[in-house]
């Protein structure tokens, strides 16, 4: 994180409660919902949009009114900014509606800005259990404002490099589909097995085998830097992402030789939505 001395010449410190106005949601019980009326915005609505809504069919005080293009800041349980694009709702409590002072911060910049600081609070707690933010350490979390010219560009460049990283997911799906249409015109259908290959069990094939473990304490012993240790989330198909990688101390990692990996182990997800996921160390 930047230092107050680091800062360039015409940032300046900003605290978040003065950037902008946060509106939280209503507290709607569950014998307000109806069958109609007007949809109620909960965070598993921002979160998955395969969720169903909850409706009101009431009268709601207007700034509880979401519209396209709204900002929303969710900040219990599950942490994270949205843009409303589906059609006017109410708000539910445990979300911010955010309007940023557009004299001093440009919308986009606000994004990214609170995102960044989001994620920051992520890593900060990493392995608590956070439940929620404190409105006031929110409010008095600050970021460093560079004037807005400044901030269009930072915005500029920021959404180029994110139109880059869709494109190199988009290609990396290409791929894999690619491979396995390759796999199988080369091997045919691996359980049907046509062409009529010898079948061996994996610990046939492998020197050794082994499961991880989880370091006792668990999540509670994660570090800020340290020993990688790898985790289902950090088995992607086909390689590995350490964007979110945990870290433990040498001697918890003396005491857990039985999962040490080296170069060339396979490492293969067997649990969990992420099951069926491998890559090679």
């Amino acid at each position: 994180m930047l230092k107050k001395k680091e800062l360039p010449e015409g940032w300046e410190w900003k605290k978040i409660g003065d950037i902008g106005i946060y509106i939280n949601g209503r507290a709607f019980k569950p014998s307000d919902w109806t069958e109609y009326g007007t949809q109620i915005v909960r965070i598993q609505n921002l979160t998955d949009e395969s969720k169903e809504f909850n409706y009101f069919n009431g009268e709601v005080d207007s700034k509880y009114l979401l519209k396209n293009g709204d900002i929303l800041i969710s900040w219990s349980a599950s942490l994270g900014v949205f843009l409303w694009e589906r059609g006017d709702a109410v708000l539910n409590q445990h979300i911010f509606k955010a309007i940023p002072d557009l004299e001093i911060i440009d919308e986009q910049f606000f994004i990214y800005a609170i995102r960044n600081t989001l994620e920051e609070m992520k890593r900060f707690t990493h392995g608590s259990t956070m439940k929620h933010i404190v409105k006031s350490d929110f409010d008095n979390t600050k970021i460093p404002l560079p004037p807005l010219e400044t901030q269009r560009k930072i915005v500029a460049i920021l959404e180029k490099a994110e139109a880059t990283q869709r494109l190199r997911a988009e290609a990396d799906a290409l791929t894999q589909e690619l491979l396995q249409s390759v796999f199988l015109e080369m091997f045919g259908d691996p359980v049907e097995n046509p062409m009529g290959w010898d079948i061996k069990k994996i610990r046939e094939i492998s020197s050794h085998v082994s499961s991880g473990s989880t370091p006792k304490g668990g999540k509670e012993v994660y570090q800020k830097k340290g020993i990688r240790f790898i985790r289902s989330q950090n088995v992607r198909m086909n390689k590995l992402n350490f964007d979110d990688i945990a870290f433990i101390s040498k001697e918890i990692h003396q005491n857990m030789k039985r999962t040490w990996v080296k170069k060339g182990d396979v490492l293969f997800n067997i649990t969990g939505a992420s099951i069926g996921r491998v890559a090679w160390y």
